[in-house]
């Protein structure tokens, strides 16, 4: 029965992609043991997930949470259904969601290329360091850029529908959808309809009349509109406001330079944020936004740079001269639609590795076209036989892909764990699950909420610019028992608490607990009753 099938085309996409993924989930089980770890958001994504499963909402530490978008959530939910682990399965979770944009890219690019070329660029997606090491740390991008990759499949279907038939509003409904799907697994994505509408009609319009086209397109904008407007009012609810994204006040200050990327998570509960859609629109049309945004496109350049390296970005110039020589104007049109989105993304980001991850697969198209002209062109070059020229093809393919996860042997051989895994945080949360009675019913004060997510109990959030006197103050308001005190985050507040310990306020706090892991260390406190 299995006959056919191995002696026939699907059975060469199939070795393909299974080794494809092989690589991809050994490279991730190399650094997994030395650097996964869940951060700040991944404790947010995975709450709302619980809180999901469990018929609770969106919910974090018994709150509507509002500042990261629930997409990753829901997709984490299934897992904890199937693990019953949060944290598991929201490591788990990343990993699958890898594996299943292999498929969705290697079949995208066999609609435009042969089947060795997708090939090649199915590899070098699968061990792109910037891939391999997002899969470390529960984050939303692994999701948008499995989204992005299905857009993109789907993208290439439609180019090839019959705009004829009656078919066409259900796939561009389903388009609608997962554009919808992106902006809940990111807020920047609730622009990528403009993109979207505009291939639609581009596409349609030698095809069907123009009438025709306009419904088809209505049917997009009506799929994108009933994904997003559900968290659109649930938003409105929560914080007063008509807003797009629980953040958009981190946002505004990168617009006004005022602010990195990675700042800003003192805004993380606080319900007085300032996240009105007018405001942000005020700070885009402000003189000094240009400054700013083409600053984040210097650094969105930059990091890509860095993630291609030398050789990348060479094979991406073969490969787009080749796409615009031949006029491939479906390949650059369907590419279009993400690449639209990378310039977005630079109206309130700075391009972190992180954030770049859903575009990487844009390049690579490219740069698997690229390195397979560069083969042709150096066979063509070479008088050698054909054994040959496939043993120097194979050779520029490995050493290529080499070249691309050459940053995953760097870290894991050189770089020390705990300058990325706060194993510290880990340890208390589970000394005070262990220890103390009812941890369900605590708080803990920290700056970071994982201490609290693997304790099992509340967060109270601290910000580190407080006075040891400000942080007693508030616990008291928020009837606080713990407190959790870093080096790694609250470095200069655990000095000052060393400092004042003969002062007033930190005389009411007694040392229960200290966990150290490499450079860094974390004290526990009980505030006296």
């Amino acid at each position: 029965m299995l006959g056919p099938f191995w002696s026939g085309e699907r059975a060469k996409d199939a070795l393909i992609l299974f080794g494809c993924a092989l690589l991809n989930v050994l490279l991730t089980l190399l650094l997994y043991p030395k650097f996964a770890y869940i951060g700040t958001d991944g404790v947010s994504y995975a709450l709302m997930a619980k809180s999901l499963a469990e018929g609770s909402g969106l919910t974090v530490f018994h709150q509507p949470h509002t500042f990261y978008s629930p997409g990753f959530s829901f997709a984490i939910v299934p897992f904890y259904w199937l693990i019953g682990n949060i944290d598991l399965a929201a490591h788990v979770s990343m990993i699958v969601l890898g594996l299943l944009t292999l498929p969705f890219f290697y079949y995208g690019m066999r609609f435009f290329v042969e089947r060795y070329v997708a090939a090649i660029a199915t590899l070098f997606l699968a061990v792109n360091a910037t891939v391999i090491w997002r899969n470390m740390r529960p984050i939303a991008q692994p999701l948008a850029a499995f989204l992005s990759v299905v857009l993109f499949f789907l993208l290439t279907k439609y180019v090839e529908l019959d705009k004829q038939r009656q078919k066409v509003f259900a796939f561009s409904f389903l388009l609608g959808l997962i554009a919808g799907a992106l902006y809940l697994t990111r807020p920047e994505y609730i622009l990528l309809i403009f993109p979207l509408t505009a291939f639609l009609f581009s596409i349609n319009r030698k095809a069907v009349t123009l009438k025709r086209n306009i419904a088809i397109i209505f049917a997009a904008v009506l799929g994108f509109v009933l994904c997003a407007t559900p968290y659109i009012v649930y938003l409105h609810a929560h914080t007063g406001q008509w807003t797009f994204a629980g953040r958009l006040q981190q946002e505004m200050l990168v617009v006004q330079g005022l602010s990195t990327t990675g700042e800003g998570a003192q805004l993380l509960i606080s319900p007085t944020a300032n996240n009105s859609v007018t405001s942000y629109l005020g700070h885009i049309f402000a003189p000094k936004f240009l400054k700013v945004y083409f600053s984040n496109l210097f650094d969105i350049e930059w990091f890509l740079l860095r993630i291609f390296g030398i050789i990348g970005f060479s094979f991406f110039g073969i490969g787009l001269w080749k796409t615009i020589k031949e006029k491939r104007w479906n390949l650059l049109g369907v590419l279009a639609v993400p690449t639209f989105m990378l310039f977005a993304l630079a109206v309130g980001s700075d391009g972190d590795f992180g954030y770049l991850e859903p575009y990487v697969f844009i390049f690579v198209a490219f740069i698997g076209i690229g390195c397979y002209e560069f083969i042709s062109t150096l066979a063509e070059s070479i008088p050698l036989v054909s054994w040959g020229h496939r043993l120097v093809a194979i050779g520029i393919v490995a050493v290529s892909a080499a070249y691309f996860a050459f940053p995953i042997f760097q870290n894991f051989f050189f770089r020390p764990a705990d300058t990325t895994k706060p194993v510290e945080y880990q340890l208390l949360g589970q000394y005070f699950k262990d220890t103390v009675e009812r941890p369900e019913q605590q708080s803990i004060a920290s700056r970071k909420p994982e201490i609290a997510f693997y304790a099992g109990a509340d967060w109270v959030e601290i910000t580190g610019r407080e006075t040891p006197e400000q942080i007693l103050k508030i616990m008291k308001e928020k009837h606080t028992g713990y407190l959790a005190l870093d080096t790694r985050e609250l470095g200069d507040v655990v000095q000052r608490f060393v400092d004042a310990k003969e002062k007033s306020a930190t005389q009411e706090f007694t040392l229960i607990k200290e966990f150290e892991y490499g450079m860094e260390r974390v004290n526990l406190y009980l505030l006296r009753d």
